[in-house]
């Protein structure tokens, strides 16, 4: 009896000692844990068993949530997926664009919303858990719409740019050339070259304008993006 009250000892100390291990964690797990719990997204920290073991502020925020409350719970009363399905994503798991799980996930007040999940395993002290960020699907798409839609703008204030490039740049040679002709700093035997130059800039203006006509929404403008200054395609080349 003593024999067995003794391994029921050692038993109890083994987990105590894990326990205390996770409230006390090294340094290392120390400064983990407080980056986790400043990150702008709900992170979540959960154990095999689906069980809550760190939750940051933000996920507090997105479930409407004590976070110290939501300790020891299982992440599936959150998530509403089984552990399986949580702790290994499967193909039955509903993927958005990137790749990530979407679930449905459920607020306090028992409403519901659409989350995206990222998870990774990871080891405390020699456990293993899994690290999850959670974020609110629509608002994921909300973002994603509103980066599309700068990188189109920015697509269009370099269009423009160019655009104003191939008709300024011309303008000022060609009003250099006019002004050396003028002046009588080109020789008769230049003239015919400087002449086939203004030429030139003037293709090259004509060019522009042909793009604006053809595009006036900028969405099919052409220009070479591998050369220090951008260059429309010739009007009189189109295929270039």
């Amino acid at each position: 009896m003593m024999e067995k009250n003794t391994l029921e000892s050692q038993e109890v100390a083994s987990k105590s000692s894990t326990v205390s291990s996770l409230l006390q964690p090294s340094r290392k797990v120390d400064i983990l844990l407080r980056r986790i719990d400043h990150m702008a997204e709900a992170s979540l920290i959960v154990d095999p068993d689906g069980r809550i073991v760190t939750v940051n502020r933000e996920a507090g925020r997105l479930f409407q949530m004590d976070p110290d409350k939501m300790l020891d719970e299982r992440v599936s009363d959150y998530l509403l997926v089984n552990d399986d399905q949580l702790l290994m994503p499967d193909e039955q798991l509903l993927m958005d664009d990137y790749g990530y799980p979407l679930i449905v996930a459920m607020r306090s007040d028992h409403s519901f919303f659409l989350a995206q999940m990222r998870g990774v395993r990871i080891m405390i002290n020699e456990i293993e858990r899994v690290f999850l960020m959670i974020s609110d699907a629509s608002l994921a798409a909300q973002k994603s719409e509103e980066r599309v839609r700068k990188i189109q703008q920015d697509s269009v204030n370099v269009i423009l740019n160019t655009l104003a490039h191939e008709i300024n740049n011309p303008l000022m040679i060609i009003q250099a050339i006019s002004d050396s002709m003028r002046l009588g700093f080109i020789s008769e035997n230049s003239r015919d070259r400087s002449l086939r130059q203004i030429i030139e800039q003037v293709r090259r203006i004509n060019a522009a304008l042909e793009q604006l006509r053809k595009n006036p929404d900028l969405k099919e403008v052409k220009y070479h993006g591998n050369q220090n200054v951008y260059q429309l395609h010739d009007i009189d080349n189109p295929e270039s």
